[in-house]
């Protein structure tokens, strides 16, 4: 597995390791609303009006209907309304990736006085900095939860409709926290 030998010393964790059950299960939970939703979009985008047919999840993610359509405008339309959806599905489960409400272990970031002396404004940038790495791990643990929910469903339906995107929506978030702890 390629991500073994990438270095999470920098988000302070010693390794991949198995997410947990709860997280498991958010990210399963996730993975069914996610496959339910860009379902519905690709029933809505179809020019087959049959109940079973669908846009393929290929072309959702690659943004085109490969269908032939007689009306261009009328095509244009729906691959444009396709577009915003999918994007908008994939900014929410993005979102969800992240993680919410670190509480912030004793910083009072909101009454910080900038008159302090520059040991204090030292003190307030490592706790955020360390507030932000450990968001960014938390983000990263979040993230390889949800990569591993999505193999283990294609390993078990490989027709799975949604688990491939899911997964290179969890592997880019996870390369996304790679790439911005190497920069902090």
């Amino acid at each position: 597995m390629a991500l073994a030998h990438v270095g999470l010393r920098s988000l302070g964790l010693s390794g991949l390791t198995a997410p947990t059950t709860e997280l498991t299960e958010e990210m399963t939970h996730l993975l069914d609303a996610y496959g339910e939703q860009l379902m519905a979009i690709g029933q809505a985008h179809t020019i087959l009006k049959k109940k079973d047919s669908y846009v393929s999840e290929a072309e959702l993610v690659s943004g085109t209907i490969m269908a032939n359509w007689t009306d261009h405008h009328r095509r244009r339309d729906a691959v444009s309304a396709m577009n915003l959806q999918t994007r908008e599905l994939v900014r929410a489960v993005r979102a969800e990736l992240q993680v919410k409400d670190l509480e912030m272990s004793g910083s009072d970031i909101g009454t910080y006085d900038y008159e302090e002396e520059d040991y204090e404004d030292w003190t307030f940038r490592e706790e955020f900095d360390d507030t932000e790495l450990r968001g960014m791990a938390e983000t990263f643990k979040r993230s390889w939860a949800a990569w591993c929910v999505a193999e283990n469903a294609l390993e078990k339906d490989p027709g799975m409709y949604g688990a491939q995107s899911f997964g290179l929506i969890a592997l880019g978030r996870m390369l996304e926290v790679i790439k911005a702890s190497y920069h902090m």
